[in-house]
């Protein structure tokens, strides 16, 4: 049976469409990458990534992967990664999924596992609703980061819909027992604010992150906020820990501080301490 593809959507508009011009994009990157201090003997479970054009969070995305791929790229090399997005245009319940057997993007494919995809489809913990892909960037962006710095992983690729925490948080433990996975909560942070109360509010949406705290979030912290609600509720659960390794905003780059949207990483670990 020959494969199925699901094309890309918004290469060209959020990052290069041309595979000679995307890699060029990363190594330029690459080459202003900051190292992170991550803090030693963890083990890595997630991290919350954000997803505007390249030119704006490209370098807070391509700083974490490639922080990830240096400090545990041989553990996490056999793991499920679970890319978590939210819904920007299309208005939907429950969680999203696609049946295709791999995303294709500009030089290559990013392979779907879809046993992965099965499994959760036959406990109906998710539906495969494409019109949630079809215009949506924000799981995307992601995949040239996730092929060039893991080119072995496959995904599991999800859109949030309307969905409560609680539920979210189930599906994801779900994947989590069933499959070794890493998940990915792909999410910027304040939109449209001026620089100031930007980072005021990013400030207080960093502190419920890391402290875990779900509720704390609101309609105005971050666009995938559904996503990132779940995964701290089973972050909580078991014991994990967060921390926020990198802040930025959109002024840095346009140059306007007067209405500029937040960018922020965080990773969630266990202390391997703590495993034993």
């Amino acid at each position: 049976m020959a494969e199925r593809i699901f094309s890309s959507r918004v290469a060209g508009s959020f990052y290069p469409e041309n595979p000679v011009a995307l890699r060029k994009t990363l190594e330029k990157m690459e080459n202003l990458a900051t190292p992170i201090p991550f803090p030693p003997d963890v083990l890595p479970h997630g991290i919350i990534v954000p997803h505007a054009g390249y030119m704006y969070s490209g370098q807070v995305a391509l700083n974490i992967y490639r922080g990830i791929v240096r400090e545990w790229g041989a553990w996490l090399d056999d793991a499920l990664f679970v890319v978590v997005a939210p819904s920007h245009r299309v208005g939907f319940s429950g969680i999203s999924t696609l049946m295709e057997d791999a995303y294709q993007i500009p030089g290559g494919e990013v392979p779907i596992d879809r046993g992965a995809v099965d499994a959760i489809l036959h406990e109906k913990h998710a539906k495969s609703y494409r019109a949630a892909f079809e215009t949506e960037h924000s799981l995307e962006v992601q995949l040239p980061f996730i092929r060039r710095y893991f080119p072995r992983v496959k995904i599991l690729p999800l859109v949030t819909g309307e969905i409560a925490p609680e539920r979210l948080k189930e599906v994801f433990s779900f994947v989590g027992k069933q499959f070794r996975s890493f998940f990915i909560l792909s999410s910027d942070m304040s939109h449209f604010l001026d620089d100031g109360s930007a980072r005021r509010k990013d400030s207080e949406t960093a502190r419920a992150i890391v402290s875990l705290t779900p509720e704390d979030l609101d309609y105005e912290s971050a666009c995938g906020r559904t996503g990132i609600r779940g995964f701290l509720l089973m972050a909580k659960e078991y014991g994990w820990k967060g921390i926020q390794t990198e802040y930025r905003n959109s002024g840095e780059v346009s140059g306007d501080y007067s209405r500029v949207v937040g960018y922020g990483s965080f990773l969630f670990y266990e202390d391997k301490n703590d495993k034993e």
